[in-house]
């Protein structure tokens, strides 16, 4: 099937954030940071007879994040489109030591202390401000994320290839933090690769919580540098191709961070399976043996009784000093500096939620807020808990779609579309029902159109039954769906497969509406009618006996198949009232 190429097109047009000029932090004070980070690191946070500038450890690294904060931020408000004031912007040494500090147990998990909690949310603060005002090119964010780790790629039999340090100041030793955690116990020596802490962190979402709500964060932030960095490598094609001078990095478009990560799999559908393997990773015994832990006893916490004292230790009050304890203390929990976002984004899904009022007609089972807050409707394990939950799954969603995106625009130096669909649709169709729903009739959308489309097609193939006519055409028609998808079932009795048939006519029907626009004609409501009776007679042929799980996963499965079929005659109903916003091409 020949796909769209409209993703990348639609990604060459958007208009990128008006980033600042990055320039050096100058020396004097790039090595007062370099200072701070040792002196933090020094292990056991011991005094050493031998540290000329030691100072109090216990707030070094958050000093070194303020100092650093302070430099980058200094002149924003004076910004505008016309006039951009250049940022200080670390060294990439110092920003892998500060991606690692957002996640290295002995500062969040593995810690009580308030002030080394304080200083990994100080560093996803900092990181985040970075990829804001900055952008992840001019920020250098594809030599300070390089994976730096010894061995050797299982794949393809060679190091995993990433991008080389930029030296062009000729100063090799630009930003070197002399620290283990810094060096070969970092995030990027320790782990494989990428998709190695990809693979561990989704275990952790299903396995070890505590240590999800760090990864969490640092998968969150490093999805937004990737998009970010893919969309100013593609604006920066665009521009060479129309012959203007690029606004944003003058390097090859294969410096983009997410190619980089890609190359280091090799060019085979066995390196692609690989990341599928990390995306879905599922806390079971093959995915924790091919995604390790990261750190050495990474999900060993902290003792209670440590954690007792540190609550109970007295609390320092010195006025004349401007030391108030902790009266004028932010909630430093682990996921603190997100929580106002959280709020704010939850506030105004909820406020455009009301003000849509159902005008727009949507197959879509429920609302983000309805996803959020709704009870699991079965306990069969293939349920959203068994992936981590709602947000390990919304992560692996943007995955999907960075993946697809990167394709679309590199297919040489990836794959194309329709190999990256192929090994797509050998994961995703075998999923438990409730994650395939989410994935193919997701609540909020998370591919292009186009894409989605594509993809669902490609995820019907091996499903449909085989009497349905092959469609292999680049744009799909309302006469297409009504003839090659809408009429027929699964090519087997199980519920489950007619359910997932269900669920992608289902996904398909809406795509179209909302872009395309659907003529409300008989046949239309004839072919969609002729599908669901058949795919509820060739469920009912069905005769296995189930018992516990297996029975209560068929009940569900029954369930989504009623439920699709519902909403469908609701559709159908609903556009016979009214005509479409757009007349449909047939």
């Amino acid at each position: 099937m020949a796909l769209s190429s409209q993703l990348s097109l639609s990604q060459e047009t958007t208009q990128l954030p008006c980033y600042r000029p990055a320039k050096s932090i100058p020396f004097e004070l790039r090595e007062h940071c370099i200072i701070y980070f040792e002196e933090q690191l020094c292990k056991d946070n011991t005094l050493h007879q031998h540290c000329e500038h030691c100072v109090d450890r216990h707030d070094a690294d958050s000093q070194a994040l303020a100092l650093l904060t302070n430099l980058l931020v200094a002149g924003t408000s004076l910004c505008t489109d016309s006039r951009l004031i250049p940022a200080h912007v670390p060294p990439p040494p110092q920003l892998a030591l500060v991606a690692t500090l957002v996640v290295h147990p002995s500062l969040t998990t593995r810690t009580s202390s308030i002030e080394k909690q304080q200083a990994s949310n100080d560093a996803l603060r900092f990181l985040r401000h970075l990829n804001t005002l900055v952008g992840p090119v001019s920020a250098r964010f594809s030599t300070a994320f390089a994976f730096t780790s010894t061995n050797t790629s299982r794949r393809n039999g060679r190091r995993p290839r990433g991008p080389e340090p930029d030296t062009s100041d000729g100063n090799d030793d630009e930003g070197i933090i002399h620290a283990e955690i810094a060096n070969a116990g970092s995030l990027w020596a320790r782990a494989e690769d990428f998709w190695h802490v990809v693979g561990w962190a989704f275990n952790c979402s299903v396995g070890w919580k505590n240590r999800w709500e760090r990864w969490k964060l640092w998968l969150e932030f490093m999805l937004d540098a990737l998009d970010d960095d893919l969309a100013e490598c593609i604006q920066m094609r665009g521009k060479r191709s129309s012959g203007d001078k690029p606004t944003v990095g003058n390097g090859p478009l294969e410096t983009s961070i997410i190619i980089q990560y890609l190359k280091g799999l090799g060019e085979t559908r066995t390196g692609r399976r690989r990341l599928m393997r990390a995306i879905f990773a599922d806390g079971g015994t093959k995915s924790l043996s091919e995604f390790k832990e990261v750190f050495a006893n990474e999900t060993k916490e902290r003792k209670k009784k440590e954690e007792d004292q540190e609550l109970t230790r007295p609390v320092k009050v010195d006025i004349d000093q401007g030391i108030f304890g902790d009266y004028l203390d932010q909630d430093d929990d682990d996921d603190s500096i997100t929580m106002d976002v959280d709020q704010r984004t939850r506030s105004s899904t909820r406020l455009s939620a009301l003000a849509r009022g159902g005008s727009d007609v949507s197959l879509a089972s429920e609302t983000d807020f309805d996803r959020s807050t709704a009870k699991p409707e079965t306990s069969d394990v293939g349920d959203s808990e068994s992936f981590g939950g709602a947000e390990a799954v919304a992560l692996r969603q943007r995955f999907i779609s960075l993946l697809a995106k990167a394709s679309s625009a590199f297919p040489a130096e990836f794959c194309d579309l329709e190999d990256l669909f192929d090994v797509y649709t050998e994961f995703i169709r075998p999923l438990p029902l409730p994650i395939f729903s989410t994935l193919v009739s997701p609540s909020t959308p998370y591919l292009d159109h186009h894409t989605h489309a594509s993809l669902t097609q490609m995820l019907l193939r091996p499903l449909i039954a085989s009497s349905a006519p092959k469609y292999d055409t680049n744009a799909l028609r309302q006469a297409d769906l009504e003839a090659c998808y809408l009429p027929y079932a699964a090519n087997s009795t199980g519920v489950a497969d007619n359910a997932k048939v269900s669920l992608c006519v289902e996904a398909l029907l809406r795509v179209l509406h909302r872009y395309a626009g659907l003529e409300p004609v008989a046949s239309l409501a004839t072919a969609t009618e002729t599908g669901i009776a058949a795919r509820k007679k060739k469920a009912s042929f069905d005769g296995r006996k189930t018992t516990g799980e297996k029975e209560a996963a068929e009940e569900y499965a029954k369930t989504v198949l009623d439920m699709s079929a519902l909403r469908m005659t609701l559709f159908l109903e609903t556009l016979r009232g009214g005509q479409p916003s757009v007349t449909h091409n047939r």
